[in-house]
């Protein structure tokens, strides 16, 4: 189904009748990242989005692009309702402690004022200043004096305890206001390779490739290991979770002091088990690697890509690909198949940007063995070669006519005796030297064991 209940938002119309227009229907959705406006009509193709690729124009295209990338999305629910509850419960439970508290300061307060009037009423009364003495302060001091404090040891005593809850009070709600106001620290990585990172080129594409850690495996998947602490030493700065033996130990970043390596991902007692690695080489390449790691390699099921636009994915071993793989390269080739030490090697399949095919076997990263070629322009070949070149036994076949060269080649040229098989059947045999005709050439017609013409040619020209 096409994308076209949508319209235009661009004010783009088109003529309805004699007198009237319409807003243009949407026919697709541009892919493009730089684009802010996404969807397409016809005028906007045209124009906004003129040679734009990856353009979605139906409802299932669509469905097949999401589901491709979002097929093993992962979205915990949370239960809103609850939480609000759980939050107004405590903030109410918060609220009448503190009244509690704030009631009882009060309380306390008022009876140390008091004491401390009774405290100078006495002293009044010790230098026969009692004149001095109101009607209210008579009162204050009888009360304090018969409830108590009957003597000075039960004065003091109370003094004391009145101010010991008076600062416990204080020392609560502190503490309190501590709690709901320290923010911990947050595991930042980006924020660690912008400040320790000096090598332009490593740190963009670092920032551009950021480990997913919503892909972390099952048995390492869990929300908090412990503190996150950041601490250097000659070689290394490291930013993230510990345990409590101050050990690497969760969700973490470390940065080799050169800058020229990056390992981020889980820790699990000081070793990177599941994460990334970024690193900068000889080539002023950068290469990320991403998946299970051991002694900080690749190793195990991951993924490689380069600042070159390189990608591969398949088994690792120390951090080359071994086994099984797929293998995109920047020139737009695509590989299937078998690794070794990151090259081709074994039986695999490659296509590249020219629509050329070939499936076959590989040797050191080139195409060695038995093979079959579908070449650009419509011919192929099969059967031997050598570093990417037909040698050795095989059959070339010419599209435009059908016909079929059978014989040895050498570095992609025909080199020795050759039998020519054309559309109608007819039979050629001749010499290639050097991939030009050389010597006799027998030409037998169609069912016929003698031959009806007899040609003999001397580098590539017919002898008269």
């Amino acid at each position: 189904m096409k994308i076209s209940k949508l319209f235009c938002q661009n004010n783009h119309f088109q003529l309805f009748d004699d007198d009237s227009y319409i807003q243009q229907q949407i026919i697709g959705v541009c892919t493009r990242k730089e684009c802010k406006e996404k969807l397409v009509c016809v005028q906007c193709q045209d124009t906004l989005h003129k040679d734009h690729l990856g353009m979605i124009l139906s409802y299932e295209q669509l469905k097949d692009q999401v589901s491709h990338k979002y097929s093993d999305i992962s979205i915990t629910s949370l239960n809103v309702n609850l939480l609000q509850e759980q939050f107004l419960c405590f903030h109410k439970e918060l609220l009448d402690s503190i009244s509690k508290v704030e009631k009882q300061f009060t309380e306390n307060s008022i009876l140390y004022q008091q004491l401390e009037q009774t405290h100078n009423i006495i002293r009044l009364i010790q230098s026969d200043r009692c004149y001095e003495i109101t009607n209210e302060q008579f009162q204050i001091f009888f009360s304090v004096i018969q409830d108590n404090a009957q003597d000075s040891q039960q004065f003091d005593y109370l003094i004391k305890l009145i101010k010991g809850k008076m600062e416990a009070f204080i020392e609560c709600l502190d503490s309190l206001n501590q709690s709901i106001n320290h923010q911990p620290q947050q595991y930042n990585p980006q924020n660690v390779v912008n400040q320790h990172i000096s090598l332009k080129k490593i740190k963009q594409f670092y920032l551009q490739n950021p480990l997913d850690y919503t892909k972390i495996p099952q048995e390492f998947n869990i929300q908090n290991y412990g503190q996150i602490k950041e601490f250097k030493n000659d070689n290394e700065i490291y930013h993230g979770e510990i345990d409590e033996k101050a050990q690497k130990h969760g969700k973490g970043i470390q940065i080799q002091k050169k800058g020229d390596i990056i390992y981020e991902g889980i820790w699990i007692d000081n070793q990177l088990r599941w994460g990334q690695k970024t690193q900068f080489n000889e080539l002023q390449e950068c290469s990320i690697l991403m998946g299970y790691m051991r002694d900080k390699k690749l190793n195990g099921q991951g993924i490689k890509i380069t600042s070159s636009g390189d990608l591969y994915k398949g088994q690792f071993i120390d951090d080359k690909l071994n086994q099984e793989g797929y293998q995109e390269t920047s020139n737009g080739e695509i590989y299937k198949g078998s690794f070794k030490d990151n090259k081709r090697h074994g039986q695999g399949e490659l296509e590249n940007a020219d629509g050329e095919f070939y499936i076959g076997a590989f040797k050191n990263g080139k195409k060695n063995g038995e093979g079959y070629l579908n070449l650009k322009n419509g011919d192929n070949y099969s059967g031997c070669f050598q570093d990417d070149k037909f040698h050795g036994k095989g059959e070339y076949t010419v599209k435009k006519d059908n016909s079929k060269f059978k014989g040895p080649f050498q570095n992609n040229k025909k080199e020795g005796n050759f039998e020519i098989i054309y559309n109608d059947k007819s039979l050629e045999t001749g010499t290639f030297q050097n991939d030009i005709r050389h010597g006799q050439f027998r030409y037998y017609p169609p069912n016929q064991q003698t031959p009806s013409k007899v040609v003999q040619y001397n580098n590539g020209k017919v002898c008269k």
